[in-house]
């Protein structure tokens, strides 16, 4: 049975290959980047593997700087 695994960094080089590679073997993956307009090349894997794709924009508060 497949576990769900969360991947960082999965836009690009080790996090996109682990990425694939967990989803080929059968395992839900849940994958963050930091920047999600680099996603195209993990759903297009995704989609060549007949896995189901879904991405949402970031819901992380800016940073603020501090005073003092």
């Amino acid at each position: 049975m497949g576990q769900i695994v969360l991947i960082t960094g999965a836009s690009s080089g080790m996090g996109l290959a682990t990425a694939v590679a967990c989803a080929q073997a059968g395992h839900e993956v849940v994958a963050t980047m930091r920047r999600p307009e680099r996603r195209g090349p993990l759903e297009e894997a995704a989609r060549a593997r007949g896995c189901a794709s879904t991405s949402r924009g970031s819901t992380s508060p800016r940073p603020t700087r501090r005073s003092g």
